[in-house]
């Protein structure tokens, strides 16, 4: 067996195990993607601030000084109040759904005679699907529905690694045999 092979079904196998912990405690993990999103944001902001130092004059460093600061503000801001950075990354999210479903609803309607009408037109209905359910958890006052995305999204990414890894080795086995 490749290291490859061995990596991509070590990775499947932990991107599943954590997804289905997601599922099985989707606050915790919640908390933990809005916690690692505040760090990041802390992080590039701190090192916009550095960068912007070595800036020659105030037309180039003014924006970089803006940028970090805004970073560093809104993660600071997240990492002081998670709960409400729950809900705030929640509410984004559920705003890239409903812009991402419509968009695929048109796409799919000016591909009408295409093949890929029915695909598009599925996966948008699901986008405002996913769109309606976070809009619903937010007015029952639960923020949790982040958490559970991302242990669905963890299990299939799992899953497409496995898969892969499984193809790899069968067309290794092909190419050598």
């Amino acid at each position: 067996m490749s290291i490859l092979s061995m990596t991509l079904r070590f990775s499947g196998t932990f991107s599943l195990i954590c997804g289905v912990l997601a599922i099985l405690n989707p606050l915790a993990a919640t908390m933990a993607a809005v916690t690692l999103a505040a760090v990041a944001l802390v992080l590039s902001g701190g090192i916009q601030l550095v960068g912007a130092f070595f800036e020659t004059g105030w037309r180039t460093r003014a924006p970089s000084l803006l940028t970090a600061g805004a970073a560093l503000a809104l993660g600071l801001s997240i990492l002081f109040h998670p709960v409400a950075g729950a809900k705030a990354l929640t509410i984004l999210m559920g705003i890239l759904f409903l812009i991402s479903g419509l968009g695929k609803l048109v796409w799919s309607v000016s591909h009408r005679e295409d093949s890929s009408f029915w695909l598009l037109l599925v996966s948008g209905a699901v986008s405002l699907l996913l769109a309606l359910l976070v809009y619903r958890h937010l007015q029952g006052g639960r923020s949790a529905i982040l958490g559970t995305f991302l242990g669905v999204e963890l299990m299939l990414n799992g899953l497409a690694l496995l898969a892969v890894a499984a193809l790899g080795r069968r067309v290794l086995a092909e190419v050598r045999g």
